[in-house]
């Protein structure tokens, strides 16, 4: 299961545990009611929805950031335009990371 999914079955089980806490006098049978109403019952059910609206939180900003930023328009035209008179795709990288040319002084293996 992936983030976005995982932060979304959190969000829905945190939501189903505020409702169901909130709805408590429709589904309890008297006896459990006493037993679960406590003075902190407010404070749980806020932690409850918290925590929901945390992981719905979570969730937004793994969908909305998610994976490699896209190539510009404007950047693929001058690449074209670069190819087309060079004849090659020329990529800024760095010497140091250039393993395929050996560097003088280096001892081959």
């Amino acid at each position: 299961m992936n983030t976005r999914g995982f932060n979304l079955a959190l969000m829905a089980f945190w939501i189903v545990i505020g409702v169901a806490l909130l709805s408590r006098d429709l589904w309890m049978s008297q006896a459990l009611l006493d037993k679960v109403n406590v003075a902190q019952m407010p404070l749980i059910i806020g932690i409850a929805f918290m925590l929901a609206g945390w992981n719905f939180m979570r969730y937004w900003v793994a969908r909305s950031f998610s994976g490699p930023p896209q190539i510009s328009d404007s950047t693929q035209e001058l690449r074209r335009k670069i190819r087309a008179i060079t004849g090659t795709d020329h990529k800024v990288t760095d010497p140091e990371f250039d393993f395929d040319n050996p560097q003088p002084g280096d001892t081959p293996k």
